[in-house]
């Protein structure tokens, strides 16, 4: 998708008018947790009171380059975006440039007096700056949000001023809810250890999808695959990982749930907030 520079410069606010909690689940999604089943006791909570979401000094900006894909900020993401915080070593940031936005990695050289914007893309050069030129943080991010079933939900053209991150990403609330990614299964699919994962149980499940699966009473997270002979596969995005072939007579074998979207922290880790 070609976006024009006008495309870049946008934002939304913070829409917290409704509160939604959801069941969550915190002993690690890939590791294995209690059946989230019906009869679940335990703790619910609200995404914006997660993401420490602040109607003062939250901005959301989508995510349109490949630029610091290698921080784990990718194209088609949503950025999660803090305009309180002062930019410091290793934050991600969006910064104004010469009249340009840009998505970078923010370093200071004391000694040199300067400051380097960086990309993890080998192609884009850094951009060094005096301490003396300004540089108009836009905001440090501190959360990104992964689609992983509507890839361009973030980038399209929206004409909406705010976001409710509870009605953006919650389509179907009675069936939905949160867990801690934990392991490194899918980390080549944009699930990472330490993600909140949002999991919707009421949406089919085709060849491709990224789904949560219960078998033989562990939870696990793989892409679905139906091979030419019908046989389903679970399949891990980390080549240090086997796929698993569900056996016709395996019946306990289910697909729990679907990954539609997944927050990756940048700042503080979920453990520490939630």
């Amino acid at each position: 998708m070609k976006i024009d520079n006008c495309g870049k410069n946008k934002q939304y606010l913070a829409d917290l008018n409704t509160s939604l909690l959801l069941p969550f689940y915190e002993f690690g999604l890939v590791a294995g947790f209690p059946s989230p089943a019906a009869n679940y006791e335990g703790r619910s909570i609200d995404l914006n009171q997660a993401l420490l979401i602040d109607a003062d000094n939250t901005r959301f900006r989508p995510v349109f380059d490949d630029d610091l894909e290698g921080n784990k900020i990718y194209e088609g993401d949503l950025a999660v975006c803090d305009t309180s915080l002062s930019p410091d070593d290793g934050n991600n940031l969006f910064a104004k440039v010469h009249g340009d936005i840009l998505l970078r990695a923010y370093k200071k050289d004391t000694y040199a007096r300067k400051v380097i914007l960086s990309a993890t893309n080998p192609k884009v050069k850094d951009i060094s700056l005096s301490y003396e030129n300004s540089l108009e943080c836009l905001g440090v991010v501190s959360y990104t949000i992964t689609p992983h079933v509507e890839k361009d939900i973030f980038i399209r053209d929206r004409y909406e001023k705010t976001i409710d991150l509870n009605k953006l990403l919650i389509k179907h609330p009675h069936y939905s809810f949160l867990g801690l990614i934990k392991g490194d299964s899918m980390k080549d699919a944009r699930i990472l250890n330490g993600d909140l994962a949002v999991i919707d149980k009421s949406l089919p499940y085709y060849t491709g999808h990224k789904a949560l699966c219960r078998i033989e009473n562990k939870f696990t997270i793989k892409f679905l695959e139906w091979d030419k002979n019908k046989r389903l596969w679970l399949k891990p995005a980390n080549d240090d990982f086997e796929p698993i072939e569900v056996k016709k007579d395996n019946n306990r074998v289910e697909v729990f749930g679907i990954i539609t979207y997944t927050v990756t922290p940048h700042q503080i880790r979920f453990d520490k907030t939630i």
